[in-house]
């Protein structure tokens, strides 16, 4: 099976990591939010599965205590938000959300590495702890030269997914890389009014047994100055020679994941008795 990594380069930034516990909450807890108007029924759902102007979307699937859940989380510019929910495609407009990196690029964090631009983070769970990797900028203003000469990011409707493999033994070296060369492995549709599909990271249906893309799209091939971009999930296959078999981008009705049982939104239930009331932060 391929390794799977899909990127986009927009700038010359620093990657930080950070340690959390998703299960912890207190003075930063996980607030039921009642945005948005996505819904799914106990069999389909549809594109986009959140709503809200976001790019950079980064979801992985966990348990706890016999309890599957997905962490999701996608650029915000000046923090890390996470939301979480038991349904990888239901209601992400109203799911409880955290705010767990949150610097102060105009006070005391002003000219730190990881103090603005905070782009691209992801989740990952390494050797049982749980870590937060993005990328930033001490000074979102500096150097002038990179935004004289650059386009606004993902400028263009035909924004779409490269794919590398890994095809050597240590990862950290660009020999052990091979560039598929056949041109994007996922794309815009234009008959489905999808466009600039990018920046997507990979999970799995609640009972395991289908895997998920999860990108940014816009609506419009003419977006306007600010960029309106919303996240979307599709299940994916694979080919018999181990490279990932990629669905035309499109709007649905979809079934639901495997496995996924219909959720209620997060305002309209009870949070007593489940998280615990103490808050572990970042370490």
């Amino acid at each position: 099976m391929v390794l799977l990594v899909l990127l986009t380069i927009t700038a010359l930034t620093l990657v930080r990591g950070q340690s959390f516990d998703p299960n912890k909450a207190g003075p930063q807890s996980w607030d039921p939010a009642s945005v948005g108007t996505n819904t799914t029924t106990n069999t389909t759902y549809n594109n986009p599965i959140f709503t809200a102007n976001v790019g950079d979307p980064y979801m992985t699937r966990y348990s706890v205590n016999g309890d599957e859940w997905y962490l999701f989380t996608y650029s915000t510019n000046d923090n890390i938000t996470l939301r979480r929910s038991r349904a990888l495609t239901d209601n992400w407009d109203h799911q409880e959300t955290r705010v767990v990196f949150n610097p102060d690029s105009r006070g005391q964090d002003a000219g730190q590495p990881w103090s603005t631009d905070i782009w691209a983070p992801e989740i990952h769970n390494i050797s049982g702890k749980w870590y937060i990797i993005f990328t930033a900028t001490p000074d979102f203003d500096n150097p002038p030269p990179l935004q004289d000469a650059a386009c606004p990011i993902n400028c263009t409707p035909f924004y779409c997914l490269g794919l590398l493999e890994l095809v050597g033994n240590d990862p950290m070296q660009y020999q052990s890389w091979r560039k598929y060369r056949d041109g994007c492995v996922f794309h815009q549709n234009s008959k489905e009014k999808v466009f600039a599909t990018g920046h997507a990271s990979f999970t799995t249906s609640p009972d395991g047994s289908e895997n998920y893309i999860v990108y940014h799209a816009m609506t419009t091939a003419e977006p306007p100055a600010d960029i309106y971009r919303t996240v979307r999930a599709q299940k994916f296959t694979w080919n018999d020679d181990g490279t990932p078999n990629f669905p035309l981008a499109e709007n649905g009705p979809f079934p639901v994941p495997s496995g996924q049982k219909r959720q209620v939104a997060a305002n309209e239930r009870s949070l007593t008795g489940r998280f615990d009331e103490h808050w572990q932060g970042l370490t």
